[in-house]
């Protein structure tokens, strides 16, 4: 495991210490302007460092909450990662976010042009067409230009059910290297009857064709379809698709479960098995729980949420699992969106699970968003019964390193606002090292250079009298400098020595009676400029 922190909120009794720390910084890490920090839309949320500048972005979709349409379209979100802080950069680099608004339910993220940027798909409920909006990437000044909506040119119009959609997911089907989508659709409670899904084809340039019918058939079926995935789940070498259907039993099925549809390595699907029948599943996230590279699922169950530990495959005709109801108190009853990631650095993927359910009035659901420790594919809840406000009430999380530290951060998108969770665990970082020998690893010392562990951040600059030439007080604040440093004589030595150096060629070209040391002269053949 390696070292495992210990929670110790505010006001709460050691007794519930547990496993992570974890530190509220909305204020200082997320900077709306497009929304209320209140934002009570339905949300949902998708990582990815968009604009390539080594900081993870996030998209986040909005809409009405559950599944009634009383009220307009909303207008989605684009949080730009400025060094640790999520900046709302709608209006400047995806303007039609906020024109070209949707009822949407998913959004992700995919190359789907193969011009190594990616894209955002987002998919819509309330008889809305999905969206495609294109990564512009960088303008001639290395600028990153942002997204543009491109939905018409490279969509087709979905008619062969309404677009009632809940689910995306992005996965070369057919081989040819370029990324197909699948949206999972559904009716509404009172409409019953079966829905139809829609599977998009890629011809490799980002343009697609809607070709379920020929490729999947009466398999597009479901009747109340939250959930799909698309991964090589009988490691065959082709990917294979994993969706839900709920509240209904509709034909081919004819039961509730998951579904993965089997890929004949050619992008057509005829064979299926349903992994758990007539369970109720709402959400599942695909994974390697236990490290054995079989593919495992976490299911969010209407019942009890389920873990299923893959055990055997027989390639395109039968997956072999271990079931197990999980029975914690947090994983009973109705969830939301599930997410995996490594939160405590071991190796291992935990599980998040958001507690709202999104179809399902009130938002305020009376339980708390789960999170869940992963020890080598068995799963605990390390928080019990315990209640904290940053993890109730929660649509979606976007699990991601906000300030680049090596540890997963949570945003989460509320019933009322947002929260941006970080890991105060800097001790299980990677980076380790401890460069001044203080005995606090740099990752969690606040200043890294200074060898007394007690030190405090310095609040302001060193400052020189400035009753002297300009020279001198260059060199005064470099000296001032030195002092807070490490007696490091050679590399202060030459610091100083290049600085001199500069000052005297800054006025020597002032002078003509003055000779630069080094611009104009010839150094071993090297002039100068």
């Amino acid at each position: 495991m390696g070292l495992v922190a210990m929670l110790f909120l505010a006001g709460l009794p050691t007794a519930h210490a547990q496993w992570l720390e974890w530190a509220l910084q909305t204020d200082s890490r997320l900077e709306l302007s497009s929304v209320a920090q209140s934002d009570d839309e339905e949300k949902d949320m998708w990582p990815a460092d968009l604009n390539k500048d080594g900081w993870t972005d996030v998209i986040v979709v909005r809409k009405e909450p559950f599944s009634a349409a009383t009220e307009p379209a909303k207008s989605d979100l684009l949080l730009i990662n400025h060094e640790g802080t999520l900046v709302d950069m709608t209006a400047e680099l995806a303007p039609e976010f906020l024109t070209n608004v949707s009822f949407a339910r998913d959004v992700y993220t995919v190359d789907v042009d193969g011009d190594t940027w990616d894209d955002v798909v987002i998919i819509n409920t309330f008889n809305q067409q999905p969206m495609l909006y294109m990564n512009l990437g960088v303008g001639e000044d290395g600028t990153w230009l942002g997204l543009a909506d491109e939905s018409a040119e490279r969509f087709p119009e979905l008619t062969s059910d309404q677009p009632l959609m809940c689910a995306v997911w992005a996965g070369d089907l057919t081989g040819n290297g370029a990324q197909d989508l699948y949206f999972v659709n559904y009716r509404v409670n009172s409409g019953g009857g079966t829905a139809k899904d829609f599977l998009l084809i890629n011809d490799g340039t980002g343009h697609f064709t809607d070709e379920g019918e020929a490729r999947v058939g009466e398999l597009l079926h479901s009747a109340f379809g939250t959930a799909g995935q698309i991964h090589d789940m009988d490691g065959d070498g082709d990917l294979d698709i994993v969706k839900n259907t709920t509240l209904y039993n509709v034909a081919p099925w004819n039961s509730r479960g998951v579904l993965v549809l089997f890929n004949d390595g050619e992008g057509h699907f005829s064979n299926w098995q349903n992994l758990v029948p007539n369970a109720s599943p709402y959400m599942f996230e695909v994974a390697d729980f236990n490290g054995d590279s079989l593919l495992d699922l976490y299911v969010v169950d209407d019942g009890s949420d389920k873990l299923l530990t893959a055990t055997e495959h027989v390639a395109d005709t039968e997956l072999g699992f271990t079931t197990v109801n999980l029975g914690f108190p947090s994983s009973n009853g109705f969830g939301g969106n599930v997410h995996a990631a490594d939160l405590d650095l071991d190796g291992d993927l935990d599980v998040v699970v958001s507690d709202v359910d999104v179809d399902i009035p009130p938002c305020n659901s009376g339980r708390r968003m789960a999170i869940y420790e992963n020890v080598d594919g068995m799963l605990s809840d390390p928080y019990g019964t315990t209640t904290f406000d940053w993890v109730t009430n929660s649509y979606d999380v976007a699990l991601l390193d906000i300030n680049n530290d090596g540890l997963v951060d949570i945003l989460s998108g509320k019933c009322a606002g947002y929260d941006v969770i970080m890991s105060d665990n800097c001790a299980l970082a990677s980076s380790s090292a401890d460069y001044d020998l203080d005995g606090v690893p740099d990752a969690c010392d606040v200043c890294p250079n200074n060898p007394d562990p007690d030190c405090e951040v310095q609040g302001s600059y060193p400052t020189v009298s400035t009753d002297h030439s300009m020279a001198r007080q260059w060199n005064d604040m470099l000296l001032e400098s030195i002092r807070a440093d490490f007696a490091r004589p050679t590399v202060h030595a030459r610091n100083l020595w290049h600085s001199s150096m500069l000052m005297w060629d800054v006025w020597a070209v002032m002078d003509s009676a003055a000779c630069p040391a080094f611009l104009g002269q010839d150094l071993g053949g090297f002039v100068a400029a």
